[in-house]
């Protein structure tokens, strides 16, 4: 019996799997691929840019002995009123005017001057103090040149130092030009009226230093070019 079971195990035994062969991989050739470099592109030209041009506007400083609506014993003080107010309706040109500081000047104005400073005028063998008010109306500023020994007096004219007066008037511009210059802009052409013409001229030419140049335009005005880079001899 045991010998039955035991021939029965050895006929029931499996058989060991064959082998399984391994496939090689097969191998592809590729034939080399040449590599272009792509052109670069070209960059497109920048557009063109506006070209922004700054143009100072010309100053312009009227010189009188009156202007509205301040004070006015007639007719020059009108056109000095009018033609700033014109002038500067124009936006290229800034207009200033400078007139004396008188006891008369309407006080509706007078409370709202702006005291900017003082400076020394030198006068015969004195130095005269002049203080510099400002006051801005219609786009143009307004400067009034102050000395009450001067100017603190009723109305405008006819007192026996008249000459006196206004040639230390004449001389504070021509000063004051120079403080202008130092602190904010000076004005690049000047227009003087009544008193004015041949007293600046004559001291224009004791000034050398001031970079102006002066054109008798009549016998009642005269016209200061005023160089802000160099002093002009002609």
């Amino acid at each position: 019996m045991a010998a039955t079971k035991s021939t029965a195990k050895k006929t029931t035994a499996k058989k060991p799997a064959a082998p399984v062969e391994k496939k090689e991989a097969a191998v592809i050739s590729v034939p080399p691929v040449e590599v272009v470099n792509a052109a670069p592109a070209e960059e497109a030209a920048p557009a063109p840019q506006p070209e922004v041009q700054v143009v100072p506007k010309k100053k312009i400083m009227f010189v009188a002995s009156e202007a509205a609506p301040f004070i006015a014993t007639g007719g020059l003080a009108e056109v000095i009123g009018s033609l700033s107010k014109a002038v500067a309706k124009d936006d290229s040109f800034d207009v200033r005017v400078i007139i004396p500081l008188y006891q008369d000047i309407k006080k509706e104005y007078r409370k709202d001057f702006r005291f900017i400073g003082n400076i020394f005028v030198p006068l015969s063998w004195r130095n005269q103090y002049c203080g510099i008010f400002e006051y801005e109306k219609d786009n143009v500023k307004f400067y009034f040149v102050d000395n009450e020994y001067y100017f603190k007096r009723p109305g405008c004219y006819g007192y026996y130092d008249d000459g006196e007066r206004f040639a230390f008037f004449c001389r504070s511009v021509m000063e004051i030009l120079s403080f202008l210059k130092s602190t904010v802009s000076a004005p690049s052409i000047s227009s003087s009226a009544r008193y004015s013409p041949s007293t600046i001229s004559s001291i224009r030419a004791s000034i050398r230093s001031t970079s102006s140049r002066i054109c008798s335009a009549s016998p009642t005005a005269t016209a200061i070019w005023w160089s802000t880079t160099a002093a002009s001899t002609s």
